[in-house]
């Protein structure tokens, strides 16, 4: 079995088996009752975002205008800066007549305004648009050489496991979109991601429409899409492009395992002002790799959230701070607000005794004392 922490992973192995099961969910998964747009605007608020695929079919723009809830209006309430892309010609067309700025009519597979080129985004969504691609490895592979720095990716696309889907297949009926090339399970639009050199970070489950709705024709249903997070209709997958950290990541990930006392020995020594970037995605790792052995699942997939986006935030200053000068405040105030927010998680949890789980809490301090005291020079 598979751990769900470890998705991308798995999906990034070259290796072809024919048969491997993969964890689909956990009791954070469960937790968690974000709709697709509640989610997609938290993961953009205050970032730089490249949203592709932006438009839609023209009647369905004006219908969503008038409603409120046409997503590419929503994203550029909420994000710092956001761009549009689309290779829709009379969409796009129509947008730009309504006066929406920054919108693009381009395939990224062929050709790219230079203006997107020299733009740098924090972020870029994929709002159910990948089912939609002939090639969306060919698609994603294109993406990924265009925009050659450090970017989350967060694409959303219909779940296959969706409850509906099986209730319909029962009733010996499909319901789905005509213009749908394949339906996809987290593990699959993983593989997707991976074969087109993104690092898969997170596979997480949301609800198109009001959470209330789906259970208002039978009250059962609240429990069991509390239960089973994966029956819900959307998944989300956020990856990381890799940029000019990628390397040093990639060394990282295939270090060879450390002892405790040899992984105690390495974090000390990057107290200071070590600027080896593989030196720090090994402790990063093996870190990452403790925290998500098998004992408490619940507490395992917090923690390795928790490093993983403590890594993330560490690889983007260190990527960026030469290209940051006119915005340098603001990001080291930002940098520095997402290590306290981690450090108050983790605080939070660290009274839960779980086996040796209070060395690792020491271990991740010190990596944050270290980032900390590179931010203070």
């Amino acid at each position: 079995m598979i751990a769900k922490c470890r998705i991308g992973e798995a999906a990034a192995d070259t290796v072809v088996r024919d048969d491997i099961f993969v964890q689909t969910s956990l009791p954070v998964d469960a937790e968690r009752q974000d709709t697709r747009i509640d989610y997609l605007l938290k993961m953009v608020r205050g970032r730089r975002v490249l949203h592709i695929g932006c438009c839609d079919h023209i009647d369905l723009i004006d219908r969503k205008i008038a409603s409120g809830d046409w997503l590419h209006e929503l994203l550029l309430k909420n994000a710092e800066v956001c761009w549009g892309v689309d290779i829709n010609r009379n969409a796009v067309d129509h947008v730009l007549d309504l006066g929406y700025k920054n919108i693009y009519c381009c395939d990224i597979e062929q050709d790219v305004p230079d203006a997107l080129r020299e733009a740098r985004f924090d972020v870029m969504i994929l709002g159910e648009m990948v089912e939609h691609l002939d090639s969306p490895v060919s698609f994603l592979r294109a993406l990924h050489r265009c925009f050659d720095y450090e970017y989350e990716l967060i694409a959303t696309v219909p779940n296959a496991y969706f409850l509906e889907n099986f209730e319909n297949a029962i009733n010996h009926f499909e319901r789905v979109n005509s213009d749908h090339r394949v339906l996809y399970t987290p593990y699959t639009i993983a593989k997707v991601l991976s074969l087109a050199g993104y690092r898969v970070d997170d596979v997480v489950y949301l609800y198109r429409g009001i959470p209330s709705g789906y259970w208002q024709r039978d009250e059962r249903l609240k429990t069991l899409y509390g239960k089973c997070p994966e029956l819900r209709d959307v998944i989300a997958a956020r990856a990381s492009s890799g940029g000019p950290c990628a390397s040093g990541l990639a060394q990282g990930n295939r270090c060879d395992d450390l002892s405790v006392d040899e992984m105690d020995s390495l974090i000390r020594s990057t107290d200071g002002t070590v600027d080896d970037i593989s030196c720090r995605a090994s402790v990063a790792n093996e870190i990452v790799t403790l925290a998500t052995l098998p004992f408490d699942p619940y507490y395992d997939a917090k923690i390795s959230s928790l490093i993983r986006d403590m890594r993330y935030w560490h690889d983007k200053y260190i990527a960026e701070r030469n290209a940051i000068v006119a915005r340098h405040e603001e990001e080291v105030m930002r940098y520095k607000a997402e290590i306290e927010k981690l450090q108050a998680d983790l605080k939070g949890m660290s009274s839960r005794e779980m086996h040796d789980r209070r060395t690792l809490g020491s271990w991740f301090d010190r990596l944050v004392r270290m980032v900390m005291g590179r931010l203070a020079k």
